[in-house]
């Protein structure tokens, strides 16, 4: 069931068209990806993120780079699953690279919105005006007791834009030794040649 599934997302995704230059300069980039792709089981909210001891095993002793990409945006979402996935998913993530003998970075895909009221923002972590983590635990659990609580975001209009702030700050302070890049991407954005030039929407 897993390699059915796999097979498909091969099928989607190494068919876009962002591959096309690899694959005019490699004529056989598909097996050279396919030999290097390895899908494995697993549920993000559970401890050790579902991840079986014995894929557990072969990620400590093999993986040097681990993206962290868990976004949920959708306004209709509860705030509780917006904070499960969007901040507990990468700190949980965090908490595996920890464990992997060979890590040497830690890439965590965030968002332009995270820095929403901010003005001219430069490359850094901006400090956030309360304790983060306190105030996320509070409201996580005041929102999972009454299901519906006016929670004070403070200057950020959407629970979305406070979950990606947040995520972010803890984040840094949860790394440890590990090296750490925040990826702030935008929804459009331009692009001068590759993989192709022009506008690229859900970037």
């Amino acid at each position: 069931k897993l390699k059915a599934y796999g097979d498909q997302l091969y099928n989607k995704y190494l068919a876009s068209p962002c591959f096309d230059r690899l694959k005019h300069a490699n004529l056989y980039f598909d097996t050279y990806v396919k030999k290097r792709v390895k899908f494995i089981s697993s549920d993000l909210l559970q401890d050790n993120l579902g991840i079986s001891d014995e894929d557990l095993k072969e990620l400590i002793e093999n993986v040097h780079v681990l993206f962290s990409f868990p976004d949920i945006g959708d306004p209709k979402s509860h705030l509780d699953e917006m904070i499960d996935m969007n901040v507990h998913v990468p700190l949980k993530l965090m908490a595996l690279a920890k464990k992997l003998k060979k890590m040497q970075s830690f890439i965590h895909v965030s968002s332009l919105v995270s820095l929403y009221g901010i003005g001219e923002a430069e490359e850094k972590i901006y400090p956030y005006e309360f304790d983060a983590k306190t105030h996320l635990a509070e409201t996580y659990v005041l929102y999972k007791q009454q299901k519906q609580v006016l929670v004070a975001f403070h200057s950020y209009p959407h629970k979305y834009v406070y979950t990606k702030r947040i995520a972010e700050i803890l984040l840094d302070k949860e790394k440890g030794d590990i090296p750490l890049t925040i990826i702030r991407s935008g929804f459009i954005g331009p692009c001068l040649r590759d993989p192709f030039p022009g506008w690229i929407g859900t970037t």
